[in-house]
């Protein structure tokens, strides 16, 4: 082959890669940088901002929120570091384009903003729960930064804190007792001591089911605030303090995270027969 048709082959397969990667860079940052205009403030509490069509899912959030903050606020023992925002979206469209990788999901936080899907599993008795559960990520998100946020904490914890501070919000079809079963056949997560930007932690990753990842997390948050409640209290501050959180837990209980799951892991199989 020509010297100068490698070379040409060369600049094409670049080209191709940078716009590849420029087209992932905008696709990325599209929900970060689209519009809320078309959310309407809930008269009965401003703080929830709804699209036209889902205004019985707004009066449910409104109604719920002040006891939702108040929750989070005690079980995560600082107060939101900013104003509060709930967007109530009316289509399973409009939730998608503002998330990455959300369908599905009953709610989420990017960059500060709250979502609250409507789809039907979201009913009036599950959408107080999923309110607080949102928001105990987005009270961490608010005192350590996005980045930090995702970077430092394992994702079980981020979901095993929120189901634990929002009575089983997000896990709700996998029982405790599923639970233990469970972690007592050794079907549990990796124990990751930190989070990733690029590859989150996840249940599929664990290839665990969602709710099953999450109940298993809460379980284990639950013992580490049952097992010491004056050590899960300095871990949480720790952590919100942008301590790493393996360093946290070490500080805290006075050893590290492995002899902690291990103690769990033993107790809850002893519980399973």
């Amino acid at each position: 082959m020509p010297r100068s048709r490698k070379r040409l082959i060369r600049m094409v397969a670049k080209a191709l890669a940078l716009a590849a990667g420029c087209a992932l860079a905008i696709a990325v940052a599209l929900p970060f940088l689209r519009s809320t205009d078309q959310f309407l403030p809930f008269a009965a509490d401003a703080r929830v901002r709804y699209e036209p069509g889902a205004e019985k899912n707004a009066a449910i959030i409104a109604r719920a929120l002040p006891e939702a903050i108040a929750t989070v606020e005690r079980f995560q023992f600082r107060p939101f570091a900013k104003p509060v925002t709930i967007y109530v979206c009316a289509s399973t469209t409009t939730f998608d384009r503002h998330g990455l990788g959300v369908s599905g999901a009953g709610g989420f936080v990017l960059n500060g903003r709250l979502f609250i899907s409507p789809k039907p599993q979201n009913t009036a008795e599950r959408l107080p729960r999923i309110l607080t559960h949102e928001l105990s990520h987005l009270q961490l998100g608010q005192q350590l930064g996005m980045l930090r946020y995702t970077r430092n904490l394992p994702g079980w914890f981020k979901e095993g804190l929120a189901v634990h501070v929002s009575d089983g919000g997000g896990a709700e079809t996998v029982s405790e007792a599923e639970g233990r079963d469970a972690i007592a056949r050794d079907r549990t997560f990796r124990l990751h001591e930190s989070g990733s930007l690029i590859f989150p932690q996840t249940g599929a990753r664990d290839n665990l089911p969602a709710h099953l990842f999450y109940r298993e997390g809460a379980m284990f948050v639950g013992f580490l605030a049952r097992l010491d409640p004056a050590a899960f209290k300095r871990l949480l501050l720790d952590i919100q303090d942008r301590h790493a959180f393996a360093d946290a837990v070490a500080h805290a209980y006075g050893r590290d995270l492995p002899a902690l799951w291990r103690e769990f892991s033993s107790e809850t199989k002893t519980a399973a027969r």
